[in-house]
């Protein structure tokens, strides 16, 4: 079953942070809308008129995860995912070109070693709908489980298949922010003091302009890196809401602060994964001395920007909180793994 569940730190999700222009109309016709009117919940099922859109006789629906309201849509041997963003989070006016842009990159993806989501034109002849003031989407399903904490799988390979990810996406002109994205530039929580103006000085000092950007997955960890096979092996990524544009090396860090860790409570990372992880990666896209730098710092900045989402919401979080202390704490034995990696020479996989 394809799994959209998150780790706790993960819900938080970008929020717009002023109108952008008018939204999207809705799906239906007044009439139609008043045949089809439905009230959701956290367990509904999708709108009516979203399933009559699709026009697939015989066409079911199974929810796969509560928290993400993604469902598993099938009519024969025709399989999708039809994803609901809860308007409190994503109001559809705000957040409609922040899904556009998500699904014009996804269209123009074309990685032979990573199944990713594709758009699917068939909400009424588009991949994005508005119904019952919410925002759809409707993408291709991608087959596996997650990741997680499986200790068969091998973290090189799942270092390797981000890598394969961002030699695809380099390929794919994009040359705007994601709408709504939230740099690390920006990221200033008031819960870590003093760290926040250390960390922007030396974002700052690491020039970041003097490396090659591409669009981010910015949310790959354990949860949304998909395995298959046996012996079991990474084969696919879901759920890119936080893709944005960034230097590859944030994408690694972004990782690892979930995957890093041998268990998702931890508050520290496990050297050994981080240096299997990151060698899986070196493997297929070769890292530079710059990388060593970077990624360490990155791992702080992840945190700072959770803090900050979080902080936007109106909440803290002691445990986030306590992670990016010990990041910033062992930045220079991170930057020793992370360095002893890059210095040996990329070897290909037995």
């Amino acid at each position: 079953m394809q799994s959209r569940r998150k780790e706790l730190e993960d819900v938080q999700s970008d929020h717009c942070e002023h109108s952008v222009g008018a939204g999207r109309p809705a799906l239906s016709s007044r009439a139609t809308q008043r045949e089809f009117a439905v009230i959701m919940s956290e367990t509904a099922s999708p709108p009516p008129a979203i399933l009559a859109s699709i026009g697939r006789p015989n066409l079911s629906s199974r929810l796969l995860d509560s928290r993400g309201q993604p469902w598993l849509l099938e009519a024969g041997d025709w399989r999708a995912v039809l994803r609901h963003l809860p308007s409190r989070r994503y109001p559809p006016t705000e957040s409609l070109p922040h899904l556009e842009w998500l699904h014009r990159f996804l269209d123009r993806l074309a990685p032979a070693e990573v199944a990713t989501p594709r758009p699917l034109r068939e909400l009424g002849g588009a991949s994005i709908a508005v119904a019952d003031g919410a925002l759809w989407e409707l993408v291709s399903y991608v087959p596996g489980r997650a990741l997680g904490y499986d200790p068969r799988v091998p973290l090189e390979s799942a270092g390797g298949l981000l890598a394969s990810f961002h030699l695809a996406s380099r390929k794919v002109p994009t040359p705007e922010q994601r709408p709504c994205a939230l740099p690390l530039e920006d990221c200033w929580p008031v819960s870590p003091g003093a760290l926040v103006s250390e960390f922007q000085r030396d974002l700052a000092d690491l020039d970041q302009a003097s490396v090659d950007w591409c669009v981010l997955h910015a949310d790959c960890t354990a949860a949304n890196m998909l395995v298959s096979g046996e012996p079991p092996t990474t084969t696919g990524m879901i759920d890119f809401t936080l893709a944005q544009l960034g230097p590859p090396e944030a994408d690694i860090s972004f990782a690892l602060w979930v995957t890093g860790r041998t268990a998702q409570p931890q508050r520290r990372l496990d050297f050994a994964r981080v240096r299997a992880f990151v060698s899986g990666y070196h493997r297929v896209r070769p890292l530079t001395a710059w990388a060593a730098r970077a990624i360490p710092m990155y791992l702080v900045g992840r945190g700072m920007q959770l803090l900050t989402r979080i902080e936007r919401g109106g909440g803290n979080d002691e445990i986030q909180l306590e992670r990016v202390r010990w990041l910033h704490a062992h930045r220079a034995q991170l930057q020793d793994v992370v360095g002893g990696v890059v210095q040996s020479a990329p070897t290909t996989a037995s």
